[in-house]
């Protein structure tokens, strides 16, 4: 964004607003696939969002990590 949406933002900060987790599971051997939604996170709050983000990205893709 060129102008600072949030407070403490600056010109042209990247904001993270979405992410959609997917899954591929294998069928019958390897022959056929299913694909599913395991998960998914939009903003909808007016703080910035950007380490929202990151907690959920990565207790949703990291088995490991620490929220």
């Amino acid at each position: 964004m060129a102008l600072p949406y949030y407070q403490n933002m600056k010109p042209y900060e990247s904001v993270v607003f979405q992410f959609s987790h997917y899954i591929i599971e294998s069928d019958n051997g390897g022959e056929t696939y299913t694909i599913r939604n395991a998960d998914q996170w939009i903003n909808e709050s007016t703080e910035f969002p950007n380490f929202e983000f990151v907690r959920k990205h990565n207790s949703e893709t990291n088995p490991l990590s620490i929220t």
